[in-house]
């Protein structure tokens, strides 16, 4: 029995509020420096100077486990799409598993952060590069994208252009800006990722066709 719409939106909205209370409780909670929870584990063993913990880089895996769950729905429903001869739907799943596995990568492997800055190219023309490369999602796929929860597609956008401002203006590792630039980016990737689950439920659901006994 598939869900009313009703229902769903109340679900999406749970996940939603539970990223952000995930968010509060890193910030009120006084036992662990909310930069270690925030920053990659790599960087926290670097910059803490008492190596290592198992919450250290907690939310960031969070945040990368979210980019790869968003890309695994993604190309399961462009497998399913390929089979019910759904080649629209099917590019549309499939480019979005790209791009979601690829923002996994980069929060991984610090693409931006290390990797692209060592082979001679900036750290704002790869946050660039993805940009276009999001941009080139949403316009290609317009049709899919509105078609259910635009508004959490929207929140997650917005995270996103939040935690990027703050990170190209301020450069500080104080954690009021940590928290400022990775927190709406934590909440931005749960919407992500609710959102591509939603709008990739409905469109398994309609591709799947009823098998003849």
């Amino acid at each position: 029995m598939s869900l009313s719409l009703k229902s769903e939106e109340v679900l999406v909205l749970c996940g939603l509020a539970l990223s952000v209370c995930l968010v509060l409780v890193t910030i009120v909670q006084p036992w662990i420096d909310p930069r270690w929870l925030y920053m990659d584990t790599q960087t926290v063993g670097e910059l803490s100077g008492d190596c290592c913990h198992i919450y250290d880089g907690a939310v960031s895996t969070l945040g990368i486990m979210l980019w790869s769950a968003t890309a695994a729905i993604c190309l399961f429903a462009a497998v399913l799409c390929i089979a019910a001869d759904q080649k629209r739907a099917a590019l549309f799943s499939l480019h979005g598993s790209l791009l979601s596995a690829f923002l996994a990568l980069d929060d991984a492997y610090l693409l931006h952060e290390i990797v692209a800055p060592k082979i001679g190219i900036p750290q704002i023309v790869f946050m660039a590069l993805i940009g276009v490369a999001a941009l080139s999602y949403l316009i290609l796929h317009a049709r899919f994208l509105r078609q259910s929860g635009a508004w959490i597609l929207a929140i997650s956008l917005i995270c996103f252009a939040i935690s990027v401002g703050i990170d190209q203006i301020f450069h500080s590792i104080h954690p009021l800006w940590i928290i400022a630039e990775d927190g709406p980016k934590f909440i931005g990737i749960a919407a992500w990722f609710l959102f591509h689950l939603w709008t990739h439920t409905k469109l398994i659901l309609r591709s799947i066709r009823p098998i003849s006994a």
